[in-house]
């Protein structure tokens, strides 16, 4: 019996890949790929995941991206043992929208969304801990700018293009 997938998975060249000839899904596995033989310029849409860190309120621009993004997500987590938040932004760089919980060791929790902020989260007393807008997505990242931070702290994003 003839595997066309396995076929086609033999077939694959790095030349094949930079040309960007259509593939069935599931037929390339990482190992099979160089990192440098798919980047953003030689592809058609996709993501990019990374990390920043905010330290003080202000611009915060990230530039290690290697595209404008068309979608940007952001989620943070903390846990300093009597507190926990968690929260998320999105923008499409024009609207934005994000949300955040925080709970602390006597179990008072606080939920917060926004429709105007890309990041807002409220501590459990609701005042402000973390406030930030999308200033703009630049040809290698994006640009925020935090308004309120009450606590430094890593952030993930994610990046469509």
């Amino acid at each position: 019996m003839h595997d066309s997938v396995s076929s086609s998975t033999k077939r694959i060249t790095r030349e094949n890949l930079l040309i960007g000839s259509a593939l069935p899904n599931n037929t390339v596995t990482t190992a099979s790929i160089a990192n440098s033989a798919v980047t953003p310029a030689k592809r058609s849409g996709g993501f990019k995941v990374g990390t920043f860190t905010v330290t003080a309120t202000g611009s915060k621009v990230v530039t290690d991206v290697g595209f404008t993004p068309k979608l940007l997500k952001v989620t943070f987590t903390s846990d300093s043992g009597s507190t926990a938040i968690s929260a998320w932004g999105m923008s499409d760089g024009t609207t934005s929208q994000s949300g955040g919980i925080a709970a602390d060791s006597s179990n008072k929790r606080t939920w917060t969304t926004s429709s105007g902020n890309f990041i807002y989260v409220a501590s459990v007393t609701g005042a402000n801990t973390r406030v930030a807008s999308l200033t703009s997505f630049d040809s290698n990242g994006f640009t925020m700018n935090f308004t309120t931070l009450t606590a430094t702290g890593t952030w993930i994003y994610e990046a469509y293009a």
